[in-house]
């Protein structure tokens, strides 16, 4: 038996659960697997090399504009989420070196600041990306923007001491637009026999007239472990579509649950995609075998 549970989604509404939730994270170990948070977008890519010295050239290349965060603390994933945007912007500097604090990028007249070093590793040390390095003079940038500014199609430029870089207008488009409203719907199993893995299947859809990022944390519970960050997603959804991502928890097949404790009418695990607007849960019991 499958059963279907919708959401709707929004930018800027805080998510609640319950589990261990600290202000730091910790490293990912047995109690995680994490992928990446910050997927290149899949509109064309935006690039421009500037080059005003024989000393330097600064590559830059648009990687993802996020309304939340991912985060781990200790066992479980939680969304951090606010009043402002993050924009991802791949960099690469090739001759004389730029420090990140030369680097700043302005939105309709306000300039602002990448994220410190600091604050960078503690949230990179948990994907396969690496923030920006001075000594190599590559990595990921972040900024934290305001959402919905004035004009709808605002200004907007990285600068560095003797260079910029100005994304398209698809992206000024996206930058002084709130997020758009997404709903989401979770196809689950609700019973299972015993051998076979849970899969999910997410529908998202875009209700608004910009492209807009789906960011999710998945977060299991039962058998082993009482609280488990199991995946992330992030997923681009162009305006007015839908986007389906499969999933499938292939670490368990039931095999874990005591034999007397199949068939009970008792839920042997459960799973909870946790959201920027809320979380949808869904319980999974095994069936007791055939006799």
């Amino acid at each position: 038996m499958r059963r279907r549970r919708y959401l709707a989604l929004a930018g800027t509404s805080l998510t609640t659960l319950g589990g261990c939730l600290s202000d730091t994270g910790t490293d990912a170990g047995e109690s995680s697997t994490p992928t990446s948070q910050s997927t290149t977008e899949t509109s064309p890519p935006t690039e421009d090399t500037a080059t005003p010295t024989a000393n330097r050239s600064v590559s830059v290349r648009f990687d993802a504009l996020q309304p939340a965060l991912v985060r781990l603390n200790t066992d479980a994933f939680y969304i951090d989420t606010g009043d402002s945007s993050s924009l991802f912007l791949d960099i690469r500097v090739d001759g004389d070196p730029l420090s990140r604090d030369e680097f700043s990028f302005a939105l309709a007249g306000e300039s602002h600041a990448p994220w410190s070093e600091e604050t960078a590793n503690r949230f990179f040390r948990f994907d396969d990306r690496e923030g920006y390095s001075t000594e190599s003079g590559t990595g990921l940038l972040v900024f934290e923007l305001p959402r919905g500014v004035d004009p709808p199609l605002p200004e907007a430029t990285l600068q560095w001491p003797d260079g910029e870089w100005s994304p398209d207008d698809e992206l000024r488009r996206r930058l002084g637009a709130a997020p758009p409203e997404l709903s989401l719907s979770v196809d689950a199993p609700g019973t299972l026999e015993v051998g076979t893995a849970p899969s999910f299947r997410l529908s998202v859809t875009n209700e608004g007239n910009v492209p807009g990022r789906f960011i999710a944390g998945l977060n299991r519970s039962g058998l082993k472990y009482a609280s488990y960050a199991l995946e992330k997603f992030s997923t681009l959804v162009p305006d007015g579509e839908t986007t389906t991502i499969e999933y499938t928890d292939e670490s368990i097949t039931g095999e874990e649950v005591a034999t007397e404790a199949r068939g009970d009418g008792e839920h042997d695990v459960e799973y909870d995609f946790v959201t920027v607007r809320g979380t949808i849960g869904q319980d999974i019991a095994y069936d007791a075998p055939e006799t």
